[in-house]
């Protein structure tokens, strides 16, 4: 019984499925690595932008949080990596939101100098 549960996934006095293989964790680190660009391109842009005077930094301790929990492969429950991949692309859109924010409100202090248009002939 128990090497069946073993090789089914199943472990723990509850038999809780584990999430197995590179699939899942490949996918977290695909996401992990664009919230983690996501970020930068926020911060740059709310810079540039100047919208912000501090930059909050709750997202960034939540991809370290999640990118510390990431470490040991198949090492948590089916549960925990969607839970885990939730939070991620939870960051991401943030990050996402807010850089283009930034830009629209940078490009509105823009005055861009447009030529008259020519006289008819």
């Amino acid at each position: 019984m128990r090497e069946a549960a073993r090789n089914s996934g199943m472990c723990g006095r509850n038999q809780l499925r584990l999430a197995r293989g590179e699939l899942g964790r490949g996918e977290v680190q695909i996401r992990l690595r664009r919230a983690g660009a996501a970020l930068t391109r926020e911060e740059r842009a709310v810079q540039t932008a100047g919208t912000a005077k501090g930059l909050p930094d709750g997202l960034w301790r939540g991809l370290m949080f999640n990118t510390f929990h990431d470490i040991l492969p198949a090492s948590c429950t089916e549960i925990a990596l969607e839970q885990q991949s939730d939070e991620v692309r939870g960051i991401c859109h943030e990050a996402l939101t807010r850089e283009s924010d930034a830009l629209v409100a940078r490009a509105a202090k823009l005055k861009p100098a447009v030529p008259a248009a020519p006289a008819p002939d």
